[in-house]
């Protein structure tokens, strides 16, 4: 096993338990742990993906980095945050949805997240057998969670692990019928 991997698995579990000990108030810190801690994930999701991407050209990877950004962007944002860019969005676009303040950010953008970050990143890297990226995209999806117990109003929801495993699935799904209509797709994936 490679340093590098091994020093992300060790990162890891590190991570979970700090965000888990901040998120729950079970330890008391300067407020500034949580953003610190927050950064750390970000970090090593960014760094996770980069990885992932390592054959893929500079272009595919800011293509599926911008995604992880509006992703990331997306399940971060405090509450008050979320409905400021629920306002805008509706003054320019209509009422898409409603968005409850006090449990989590809509179903649609769970999911329509996921599935466009898990899109791309299985386009870019056209696997035959895409098992780690998937397994992957399922750690991603417990992280972002994890990674809201560090915002102040937000809150991590096992319903919300759900959404994001179904917007890893429409992903994976989207792939797979857009490469049978992809000559080139079509002979990588056999």
């Amino acid at each position: 096993m490679r340093t590098g991997a091994l020093s992300g698995f060790l990162v890891l579990p590190a991570l979970v338990a700090v965000t888990i000990g901040l998120g729950w108030g079970a330890v008391s810190a300067p407020g500034w742990t949580s953003g610190l801690v927050l950064a750390a994930w970000i970090g090593v999701l960014v760094g996770a993906v980069w990885y992932l991407l390592r054959s893929a050209s500079w272009r595919q990877r800011l293509l599926v980095l911008g995604v992880l950004g509006l992703l990331l962007l997306g399940m971060v944002l405090p509450p008050d945050w979320l409905q400021q860019v629920q306002q805008w969005v509706g003054a320019r676009f209509g009422r898409v949805s409603r968005v409850d303040m006090g449990g989590s950010a809509p179903m649609l953008a769970h999911i329509g997240l996921y599935a466009a970050f898990a899109a791309s990143l299985l386009w870019v890297r056209g696997d035959r057998h895409p098992v780690w990226p998937l397994l992957a995209l399922a750690g991603f999806a417990m992280a972002t969670e994890l990674m809201q117990l560090l915002v102040d109003g937000r809150n991590a929801d096992p319903m919300d692990v759900v959404l994001n495993f179904s917007g890893i699935a429409a992903g994976a799904v989207i792939v797979w019928v857009m490469a049978r209509f992809v000559p080139s797709r079509r002979a990588q994936l056999g």
